[in-house]
Parts: C-alpha cells; sequence; structure tokens
C-alpha cells in the first residue's frame, strides 16, 4: 500500500534554559504534540510551565527559535 500523503513523525528534544535559580517546571516530564501542518505562526504548541522566580525573574514567556539542529520554516498557504 502506497500512501498518497505520508504522515512524517519527528522527535525532537527541548532544553529550557533559564537565566536565573529556578527553572520552568512543565506538569510532565515528557510531552508528545501532534502538530498540524496547517498550524500558523506563533501557535501554542506547549503546556503552561511554572517557575519559582519572583518579580523580574518570573517566566515571562518561551518559544522555539531555530537552530543548526533545528530548522523552523514556514510555507505560504495555497490560499494566500
Amino acid at each position: 500500500m502506497v500512501l498518497e500523503n505520508p504522515m512524517e513523525l519527528f522527535s525532537i528534544t527541548v532544553e529550557i534554559l533559564d537565566i536565573n535559580d529556578n527553572s520552568p517546571v512543565f506538569s510532565t516530564k515528557e510531552i508528545t504534540l501532534d502538530i498540524s501542518e496547517l498550524a500558523v505562526i506563533g501557535a501554542r504548541l506547549f503546556r503552561r510551565a511554572v517557575d519559582a522566580d519572583v518579580g523580574i525573574n518570573t517566566l515571562q514567556s518561551y518559544s522555539l527559535k531555530p537552530t543548526h539542529i533545528l530548522i523552523l520554516k514556514s510555507k505560504p498557504s495555497p490560499r494566500e
């Protein structure tokens, strides 16, 4: 059987780096995500994280950024 549009599965490890004393903590150590190819730029993918820091050191936001290992690309939608 040959699939017309086979689904591709990828496994990545995301390392959360924190610049102060308390790193953000997620509710589980491992998170499985199903991301649609139709997901829009800026779509929320991860669950909420908790950061024990206070004041200006509290968790403000986090995001995935392209690296030499992880390349994030977006293609224009055929509708655009």
